[in-house]
């Protein structure tokens, strides 16, 4: 067994031990493989310092990347794309999920994961950027560096991100078109952190379920019932009233679903798709003591195993075809997403089985850009088939 191999492929160190004292007797321990680890690091940088070797690897790699340095010598910006990412987002252009995660480097730069979202409904990192500080200056750098990446006019239709309002700003600045929405978990968080101190356990649980109701109202008259009711029980904690009032209704706009489903978010309200992300580039990393450099070779590795799932699922879904697809859908095999067939498939079955439907909402078209049972029926009444022409093109 190749231990230089297993650490250049970055398996943790007490993996690496664990394998050694299965497969052979040895008197290693863990601190001999640590100190070895920072002998192959020297190694690999060839007396280079910690910026010069992460720019060289960047280079080697083809990385998109362009940062900013200190007048101290000390980096303070960091953006990065991998190039096959950033050809598939320039195809898969419409959403971008952006978010920051925490503790990934020794240094303890907040690390913002810009998320795309292929037509399989799968994630992709499109790209990565430290910033030593979250600010409106760094926001507008790092979104005119992310504009650069995209071929015009295929920029981004909405951006998915947190309530921040420096990053609104940038947004707006630099993707003045693009439609902005915050994730609904975020808002969750804001209220429970700034609202749950002015409540009795029990008022509070029946409060939440009132703010969801509210939250997912689906017309302008539902909300306004909704937001009667969420007023009627805060009348009593004036402090969480006078919140909400001046800190969230303001930008409804931006994550009330009666709002939010007017623009095709492609089912990307909430925040779990990004932190699924997270979660995945988080496994390679291991853990948050590690150089710039360390923690870039663990985003390729990660990127390019991700990379390879992407392309066999695509291609599975061009090859693979349903056989019991309904006739007025044949048109759609291998032109759209299996994911998308099963569920205007299910529309379909509810036409048959629920013919006089209530009044089209339109919700389903605008949010995800696939016809919903109305629009199935028009069009079988108009052409007599649904074509990839009446989904989103995403």
């Amino acid at each position: 067994m190749q231990v230089e191999g297993l650490m250049k492929a970055n398996v943790h160190p007490n993996q690496i031990l664990s394998q050694l004292y299965a497969h052979r007797n040895t008197c290693t321990n863990i601190r001999t493989l640590y100190s070895y680890k920072g002998h192959l690091s020297i190694k690999e940088r060839n007396g280079q310092l910690q910026l010069e070797y992460l720019i060289r690897l960047l280079k080697e790699r083809n990385w998109i990347h362009s940062n900013q340095i200190h007048t101290n010598g000390k980096i303070t910006n960091l953006f990065s794309a991998h190039p096959a990412f950033i050809e598939l987002d320039n195809i898969k252009h419409h959403v971008i999920l952006i978010d920051a995660t925490y503790w990934t480097c020794k240094y303890n730069f907040p690390l913002f994961h810009m998320v795309g979202q292929t037509a399989t409904g799968q994630t992709f990192s499109l790209a990565f950027w430290y910033m030593q500080r979250e600010n409106d200056y760094r926001y507008i750098w790092a979104f005119q560096e992310l504009e650069m990446l995209f071929q015009q006019p295929r920029i981004p239709k909405v951006i998915i991100t947190d309530n921040e309002p420096a990053l609104k700003l940038s947004i707006e600045l630099v993707f003045p078109s693009s439609i902005y929405n915050y994730f609904t978990w975020n808002i969750s968080k804001t209220l429970i952190k700034n609202c749950c101190k002015w409540f009795q356990e029990d008022d509070w649980e029946d409060y939440k379920k009132s703010w969801s109701l509210l939250v997912s109202s689906k017309s302008a008259e539902e909300y306004d019932n909704n937001l009667e009711k969420i007023i009627d029980k805060s009348k009593d904690y004036l402090g969480s009233c006078a919140y909400i009032s001046k800190s969230l209704l303001p930008f409804k706009k931006f994550f009330f679903t009666f709002w939010g489903r007017k623009h095709p978010h492609l089912g990307n309200l909430a925040s779990s798709h990004v932190e699924s992300a997270h979660y995945y580039i988080k496994l390679f990393i291991n853990n948050s003591n590690r150089e710039l450099s360390t923690v870039f070779q663990s985003f390729k590795t990660a990127i390019d195993i991700h990379l390879k799932n992407i392309h066999h699922t695509m291609g599975k879904d061009r090859v693979c075809k349903l056989t019991d697809a309904s006739p007025p859908f044949k048109k759609l095999l291998c032109t759209i997403s299996i994911k998308e067939i099963k569920i205007i498939e299910e529309k379909f079955q509810k036409l048959n089985h629920q013919p006089n439907l209530h009044q089209c909402s339109k919700k389903l078209m605008n949010g995800m850009g696939i016809p919903s049972s109305h629009e199935i029926e028009n069009l079988l009444n108009t052409k007599g088939y649904i074509g990839s022409e009446d989904f989103h093109p995403q």
